[in-house]
């Protein structure tokens, strides 16, 4: 007993035909790709591309008016930072927060410790942003 093939119903699910549909999508998909690797790449840009990068090494609380700040910074082409600290309390309120000066003094990553006081007991501190004026 041989059985037929059963195709399946056109009315249910669509043509198959090769042709347009096909296509369409692969361009579709083609263009999607394009416009996302793009996408990516100008990001990657823009982040290397930043005059400052900080890192957070580590805070030391000083009771509870104060947090000692430990952070590095490092500065392209000569350039004076200006970095703002925050202390944050256990409801990651903004409790304490400065903006110092960064000198590099010729060198390209500095290490700073810095004390932030705050208007009540803090949990952590950290550099909230660094900017080239």
């Amino acid at each position: 007993m041989s059985h037929a093939p059963v195709g399946r119903p056109p009315e249910r699910y669509g043509d198959l035909r090769p042709g347009r549909p096909r296509t369409l999508a692969r361009v579709l998909t083609a263009v999607f790709g394009a416009v996302a690797v793009g996408g990516l790449a100008w990001a990657a840009v823009g982040i290397a591309d930043r005059d400052v990068r900080w890192q957070d090494v580590g805070f030391r609380l000083e009771g509870s008016d104060e947090v000692a700040v430990t952070f590095d910074v490092t500065v392209y082409e000569g350039a004076t930072a200006t970095c703002t600290l925050r202390a944050l309390n256990s409801r990651y309120a903004v409790v304490g927060q400065v903006q110092v000066p960064i000198e590099t003094g010729g060198k390209r990553t500095v290490r700073r410790e810095v004390d932030v006081l705050t208007s009540e007991q803090a949990v952590t501190g950290g550099v909230d942003t660094c900017t080239v004026p």
